[in-house]
């Protein structure tokens, strides 16, 4: 794992050669009412380069092994990797990685539903950078929500751009120079952190905003809130790990404006659907904060 300092042995670099084999790896954990729709879109992608799909189980408890199994009828390549000895989606990702036949490695999640054409737009990518970052649209699976559309990673203008962990791309040669994902981070910040090391050791992060992954947002709101606790927390864990390179915290004037949004916006709790969905969303994440900052022994508000 590529830590302080941020150097890793140089990779090959690109020809602009096309990917011999690329590795799906998808990652999950009781994803069995969602992974079909996935492996059924991951059978349909266009292109002339050969892949294969590791399912990669992080410990799931119900059918989730079952519905990969019958999948297979669709897709001849497809692979279970067990990695149920530690929770946690860089664990799978890391496992993914060690078991994959591909020189370039592709991520996706279990309740996502690739676009038919997001391999191939993948691997085009590739040819000349070391790690890719595709497109993610809610407009499919979350219609409701597209006020929360996930920022595209040429628009990002916090430190570093990054690849979002729900469709990225690297090869594997790049991966294992760095040493993978890094499995402290939890629940959230390992894509931003995979990154931003890559860019620091001198690898080229591309955007490929035609690699389209069709994104599902959390309708449960206890989901939702543990989803952006999880963020506010690995934000002050990228904040300790990073401040010294550059990544820089908000500016107290901005802190004091998102509490005091906090503070008079606590009646959107008992009001409409949309408020309430709101005040989850960034209650939580500046919760996240503050837990992260004291667990870390930095100030990230």
């Amino acid at each position: 794992m590529v830590r302080r300092g941020h150097r890793a042995p140089a990779a090959a670099p690109r020809d602009k050669s096309t990917p011999r084999l690329v590795s799906v790896v998808v990652p999950v954990r009781d994803g069995a009412r969602t992974l079909a729709a996935q492996l059924t879109a991951l059978s349909r992608q266009t292109g002339a380069v050969p892949y294969e799909v590791l399912v990669v189980d992080n410990g799931s408890t119900d059918a989730t092994r079952e519905v990969a199994e019958r999948a297979r009828a669709g897709l001849r390549n497809l692979r279970i990797v067990d990695a149920s000895d530690r929770p946690g989606e860089s664990r799978a990702r890391n496992r993914g990685i060690a078991a994959a036949r591909g020189d370039f490695v592709a991520f996706c999640d279990a309740d996502d539903v690739a676009d038919s054409g997001w391999l191939a737009a993948m691997t085009e990518a590739a040819k000349g950078a070391d790690l890719v970052g595709g497109g993610l649209d809610t407009s499919v699976l979350s219609p409701a929500h597209t006020d929360e559309q996930p920022l595209p990673m040429d628009a990002q203008t916090d430190f570093l751009p990054f690849a979002r962990g729900a469709n990225c791309g690297a090869w594997k040669d790049v991966l294992t120079a760095m040493g993978g994902w890094d499995e402290r981070y939890r629940g959230g910040g390992e894509d931003m952190d995979l990154s931003w090391r890559a860019q620091l050791c001198g690898y080229l992060v591309r955007y490929a905003g035609d690699a389209v992954m069709h994104y599902r947002l959390r309708e449960d709101l206890t989901a939702l809130a543990r989803q952006k606790w999880n963020y506010g927390r690995s934000g002050a864990q990228l904040y300790a790990a990073y401040r010294r390179a550059g990544f820089r915290r908000r500016e107290g004037r901005v802190v004091v404006m998102n509490w005091c949004w906090l503070v008079l916006h606590v009646p959107d709790l008992v009001r409409s659907p949309a408020p309430r969905r709101r005040y989850v969303r960034y209650g939580a994440r500046l919760a996240g904060f503050l837990a992260g900052s004291v667990r870390r022994g930095v100030r990230y508000l």
